[in-house]
Parts: structure tokens; sequence; C-alpha cells
């Protein structure tokens, strides 16, 4: 069903040609429009808003306090938007490695952290006056598809392009909509910074801002999940899913890459191999499945005696081991832990970056520090790592392989594991991008996807939720779940090796997850509104439903059960 025009309209990155265009077209149609971006009044932004009704206002979007204080100006002296659009984005271009830690800090607080806490603020609000409004990010068919060295832009538009989706979801029972638009590329400021490529500008960069304007007006009428601006973002949308492997391929090409690349070396030729989180789960498997064929492992861990405990292990068995304290979201201690393993060990032959922790919990639900933290090491820690190692790599030019971690959760989203399935989408992408610019090297990247793995990450993960029987049954749920079904962290570790071996681009692991990666695939449609019905009111009536016993884990005392409560 069309909504009606909106009266208030939030524009969030006014000072870009995008951002400009959304909000005098909004002005014309006699809404009354807030222009915010960090610059809004500067010069070339006021000059094209004067002649219109639009209200331009400075706002940093990548600090939080900021952006609260501003939707608490809007509200005093506006009321609550119908509509609230964000394209505030800043454009990294160049290659992987060459990105400074600073250069990713700043996309990822800009990016995916600002444009979210834009999101919350404003859907806290319509969501207490029980407005119904609509939500609209742009992003960018980087989301799926990477752009030619723009690998750090596409990963971040993917962040936000599952947040968009997890917040659908969510809001949905409250008459909210959200919904991401897909330009293909935008004819905006960013083309001057990529006339590098091996291509002109004007033929890469072929939409105008105003057709993307006119996507959003749709868009926000029609609340479709994902709108495209243009014939380019749509045909890159179903190629990527009908043939990623020959999207990958015709990207690469398309950008110099794949007429001198050459298969990974050193794949089976495994003498040093570094691997993060490897104090547990799949990556304690993992090193002990490298150790045993013979590489020196060198094992991380943000505990020093989960680590400890794995080399001795590995020693216990005649391996070789060396135990390294690590925060993978520490890009200062990322970069100190890789230039000492390389000047007292070597450069590795084989990366895995695993580290990672559980969240679990809707958009909403996540404090802006509850998300700074969970994609800082999900993400933010394959990012460190794959540039820290490939850099090493490169150097040496005797190629090598990296393995990152990502999930099931690649191949969708979940609105109660909403940062999860941002940070995992985002590795996908980062993992894709890398894969293409190494590949000249001599050096290959795999991206795992792990299904159903019994490891700790359930019932160590943090849950968001201020009822704590619904967050103790989730965890119960869960915990047994994973007990029934969950296989060996050994499976994981065997399809580490495989990758590395094989040079695999996507590798799922488990039946679940290659039935999701094929449902992602053959029908993203409904099976994205499948995995939206994971909310919290469904939770709650399979709760309700379920008997009591089953709500347990074996070691767990019997709880009271809220539906008996009077």
């Amino acid at each position: 069903m069309t909504k009606p025009n909106p009266k208030l309209v939030v524009v969030i990155g006014a000072n870009n040609p995008v951002g400009r265009a959304i909000a005098l077209r909004y002005a014309r149609i006699g809404a009354t429009v807030i222009a915010a971006a960090t610059s809004a009044r500067d010069p070339r932004t006021s000059a094209q808003m004067d002649t219109e009704p639009v209200h331009t206002q400075d706002v940093d979007v990548a600090d939080p306090s900021a952006v609260a204080a501003f939707a608490a100006r809007v509200h005093t002296e506006h009321g609550v938007p119908d509509l609230v659009v964000t394209c505030a984005t800043v454009q990294l271009t160049g290659r992987f490695v060459d990105h400074t830690t600073s250069d990713w800090e700043q996309l990822f607080r800009i990016n995916i952290l600002g444009v979210i806490e834009c999101c919350k603020v404003f859907a806290e609000q319509m969501v207490n006056d029980q407005n119904r409004g609509q939500i609209v990010n742009v992003v960018s068919s980087g989301a799926y598809v990477p752009i030619p060295l723009s690998t750090p832009f596409s990963a971040s538009m993917s962040a936000v392009l599952i947040a968009s989706e997890c917040l659908r979801a969510e809001l949905s029972p409250h008459r909210i909509g959200v919904t991401a638009v897909c330009p293909g590329f935008a004819n905006t400021t960013f083309d001057t910074s990529i006339s590098n490529l091996d291509h002109g500008t004007a033929d890469f960069y072929s939409t105008e801002p105003d057709a993307v304007a006119a996507t959003v007006v749709h868009a926000a009428k029609a609340n479709p999940a994902i709108a495209f601006a243009d014939s380019q973002a749509r045909n890159d949308y179903w190629q990527s899913l009908r043939s990623p492997a020959a999207t990958r391929r015709r990207v690469a090409r398309h950008n110099g890459y794949g007429h001198d690349s050459k298969p990974a070396q050193r794949g089976k030729d495994r003498r040093l191999v570094f691997i993060t989180g490897a104090g547990s789960g799949i990556g304690r498997a993992a090193a002990l499945r490298f150790a045993a064929e013979g590489a020196a492992v060198i094992v991380t861990d943000i505990d020093p005696t989960t680590a400890q405990q794995t080399v001795e292990l590995i020693r216990a068995r005649g391996g070789t081991a060396f135990p390294y304290v690590l925060d993978v979201s520490d890009a200062a201690a990322f970069e100190s832990l890789a230039a000492q393993v390389r000047d007292v060990h070597g450069v590795p032959d084989v990366v895995v970056n695993n580290a990672g922790m559980g969240y679990g919990g809707t958009v909403l639900e996540h404090s802006y520090r509850d998300w700074e933290r969970m994609l800082g090491v999900h993400l933010m820690g394959v990012v460190y790592g794959s540039t820290f190692f490939a850099a090493q790599m490169i150097d040496r030019g005797e190629g090598g392989h990296i393995v990152n971690t990502a999930s099931v959760a690649a191949f969708g989203a979940l609105p109660l594991a909403s940062s999860y399935c941002a940070a995992k989408n985002a590795i996908k992408i980062v993992s894709d991008g890398l894969r293409m610019e190494l590949a000249p090297h001599g050096i290959g990247v795999s991206t795992m996807c792990y299904g159903l793995i019994n490891t700790n990450l359930v019932t160590d993960a943090v849950l968001l939720n201020t009822d704590p029987y619904l967050s103790t049954t989730a965890r119960s749920i869960g915990t047994r779940v994973m007990r029934m079904l969950g296989c060996d962290p050994d499976v994981a570790a065997r399809a580490i090796i495989r990758a590395a071996d094989r040079d695999l681009a996507v590798v799922p692991v488990r039946p679940e997850a290659w039935v999701s990666y094929g449902l992602s695939r053959l029908f993203p449609g409904p099976s994205r509104r499948l995995l939206g019905l994971a909310t919290r009111r469904n939770v709650d009536r399979l709760e309700r439903a379920l008997p009591d016993r089953l709500l347990r884990t074996p070691a767990a005392p019997a709880q009271p059960s809220r539906r008996r409560s009077p």
C-alpha cells in the first residue's frame, strides 16, 4: 500500500549531490525539509537550498551525542519526522593494503555506525509517537558486488543494507517501513577520486543524482525492502545471486585483474600459520589440525589462559606453537603483533581471521557501544588481519592464503542478530574484493560460512534484551539446539584446510549453510521474508508453545514458566 507524501522530511548527508537532490525534490512537493550534514551550511550546499524551503543544520554523524542532540532538536522544533533519508557516506579508493587504519576507522564510524545511529534515534521517536513513518537508507550496488578499488566502501554499504533489513522486520509491527535504495554508480563527487581506473568515468558513472532522488520518493511511498535506482544496480544484484563466481571474474576483469592472475601459492606448503581466536572452538580446532600437519602455529586470543591451553595441547602432541595475547579490534596492537611475528617467526603462509563474539539483539536494542564492539571484533579484526599480513605476503613475493571467518549469517538478515549479520555480510564483501586484488600476487582469499558448529558462541553471547526471562529462554533454546545438532569444531577446521589447499572463494560448511546459500541465491525475496520472522514477538510465541523441559539446558535448574503466571 502506498503512503501519502510526507509533511516533514529529514535528509542526512545533504552536502553531497544525491542528498541535495533528495532534499530539493521533497521541498518542491511541499514538504518541510531538514537537510543535515557535517557542513550543511557550506556555500555549495546553501546556494542550492536558498531557493527552496529547506532548513539546513550541521550534524556530525560520527559523534553519537551530536546525532542525539540533532534528533532532539528536530523533535522539539518540528515534531516527529514522517520520513528520514540517510545518505551520509565517505568514499575510500585505492588498493586494499594501501588504506591506513585511520582511513578504515573514519569510514567505519561514518558509513556504518553513523548511519545506524541516525536510524535508531529517529526510529525510537516514531515508535514512541506511534507515528506511521518511513526510513530510507541510500546505499549502493557495492553492497552486493564489490566496487573496483573501493572494497572498504562496498563493505560498509553491505553492513548498512543488512542492518536496514533487520530494522525493517523490527519496525514492521509499528507500521514503520524501512527501505534500502541501491543506485548503481551515481554521478556524484566520488567520481573525481577514482580517475585512476582503467576506463572512463563518464561511462562508469551513469546515474544522475535526481534519478536517485526519484527512486527515494517512490520507495518512500511503496515501501519495498530494496529499491534499485537504475538498471545497472538491478542487473548487478541478480547476477551476484545467480552467478557469484562469474560476477567476481567480471568485476576483476573490469578493473584490470584476471589477466595476470596466478593460482594461490604455498597452499599446501604451510610452514607458518597465524590464527586469531585460537583459544577455543573453531580457532583451537584449526590450530590443532595445522600443527598436526607439521606447521608452526601462532596462537592468538584475547584470553591468555585459553591461548596457552591451546599451545600446550599442540606441544603435547609433538607440534610447534607460540601463544600471543591479541584484541583484534585494537589496530595498534594488531599491527605491532604482525610486525613482531614477521621479525621473530617470519611471514605466515596462512592467516586465519577467526576471532569472534556473539551479540543477540535487535537494532534498537544495541547501543552505540554494542555496535562499535561487535563490528570492531568481527569486521575490523578481519580488515586488520588481512591488511597487515597481505602486505607482508606481497613483499615476500611467494604467495600465501588468507581465510576469513563469516557465517551462514552472511546469506541473510536475522532481526535478533542484527549486528552479527551486518558484520558477517561485510566480511564476505571484504573477502571478495581482497581476493580480486591479491590474485595477481598468488595470494588466495577464502570466506568460511559455517552452519551449526558446537562452540561457546551461543553460551557466551551477550543478549541485549530487557526481559531476563526471555533472554534466558533464548539462550537455553540456542544452547540445546547447538548441543543436539551442532557438529564438532574439527569439521570446520578441515574445511579451512580444504579452502587453503584448493583456493576456494566461498565455503559453506554444514547442510544448513548450503541450504541457506542456495535459498538466498534462488529465492532472495522469500528467503528474506522467512528470516524476517525471527522477531522478538515470534520468539516469545515460540517460548509459550514449547514445553518447559525443552527450554532448559540439561545442566540448568528448573525455572518457573512465565506462561503460568497469573
